[in-house]
Order: structure tokens, then C-alpha cells, then sequence
């Protein structure tokens, strides 16, 4: 038995197997908005940070999120300067 939700699922609205949140997916626009999620280009560098912060365990976002984060879980991360160069960019 497979565990994951395939793309059909969320272009056609339909998931025999059960996986998929419809009522979220619907709220969230469907099946429209999966397309343009999935049609949307990404800038290089920031998915590389995003990559970079995830295996470092470090929040990923700009300046005033990773302060939130630094006060919400009493810690402080260290700033990059390859993460003020992407997050500006």
C-alpha cells in the first residue's frame, strides 16, 4: 500500500486511497492553485538557502521571521552572509 498522495489527486480533486485532505485542498483553492503552485518558477538561490538552512536546522525566512523565531524558541542563529545576500536578492 502506497502512503503518499499523488499529483492526480490534488489536479483532479479525487483520491480513492484516502490521503489527501480534500476539505483543506478545496479551502486552499484546489486545483487551480496546485497548478500555479507547481508552474511558478524558483529563483535558484533562494531554494539553495532554503536547502542550506534545512539541513543546518536553522529558520528560513527574512531577518524579522528568524527573530521571531530566536525569541519564540530562545535561540540565536547565526546569519550567513550567503543568507543576507539570498534573502535580499
Amino acid at each position: 500500500m502506497r502512503h503518499h498522495t499523488n499529483a492526480s489527486a490534488h489536479l483532479d480533486g479525487r483520491d480513492p486511497a484516502g490521503v489527501l485532505d480534500l476539505e483543506f485542498w478545496r479551502r486552499s483553492g484546489g486545483a487551480e492553485t496546485w497548478r500555479q503552485m507547481h508552474e511558478a518558477s524558483e529563483d535558484a538561490r533562494r531554494v539553495e538557502l532554503l536547502r542550506r538552512c534545512t539541513y543546518a536546522g536553522r529558520p528560513f525566512g527574512d531577518e524579522e521571521f528568524v527573530e521571531r523565531m530566536e525569541r519564540k524558541f530562545q535561540r540565536s542563529w547565526r546569519r550567513l552572509d550567503f543568507e543576507k545576500m539570498t534573502a535580499r536578492a
